[in-house]
């Protein structure tokens, strides 16, 4: 049920993106498991939209709830004019067994557990760190950091209205934090 809802929400994100309720200047997108899934289907429906040009300048798909085909991903390039980030980690065994169970997927054929087989995929082996699904969450600031997202000297945590110094608000790194970066 929440990989249907994921699907309408990206559809919905696509038109809220696409209407500019964001304004004019182009955005990046981050999400993880069902929020890489909104992600991934926001860019599909914007690549069958025209005027989608420039609005996504970079879109980071972690442990992504959605299909690995590179086909699909052929079109998700199409309208990110920036960095096109899977990560992903074997061994993710929640969105191995759960999300397969509900799409009928192989594990090979899921973006949250492989690496992407084609060019302008930045795939990011974060088998390292991430040992469960939920450790995306308290990991997140030091990928974005370890990727060079953005500046998270500052970050918005969850639940709270305003902006921290990251060393306040962020777990301790992991002692054998290292993410590999490859080009399919």
């Amino acid at each position: 049920m929440g990989t249907s809802r994921a699907k309408k929400a990206g559809h919905a994100l696509a038109k809220v993106l696409l209407d500019r309720l964001h304004g004019r200047r182009p955005i990046s997108l981050v999400g993880y498991s069902l929020g890489a899934r909104v992600i991934f289907f926001a860019l599909e429906a914007l690549a069958g939209m025209s005027g989608s040009e420039g609005i996504v300048a970079n879109a980071i798909l972690l442990g992504a709830a959605a299909p690995s085909e590179a086909h699909r991903w052929n079109r998700l390039r199409s309208v990110v004019a920036g960095r096109l980030v899977n990560g992903y980690s074997r061994h993710d065994w929640v969105l191995r067994f759960v999300y397969r169970a509900g799409s009928l997927q192989s594990a090979s054929e899921i973006a949250g557990l492989n690496p992407i087989q084609m060019a302008g995929v930045e795939n990011v082996d974060l088998s390292n760190m991430i040992r469960n699904h939920t450790d995306y969450s308290a990991a997140l600031v030091h990928i974005l950091h370890e990727l060079e997202i953005a500046d998270t000297a500052t970050i918005q945590r969850p639940g709270f209205s305003r902006l921290e110094p990251m060393g306040e608000m962020a777990p301790a790194a992991p002692e054998q934090f290292q993410v590999e970066v490859s080009q399919a």
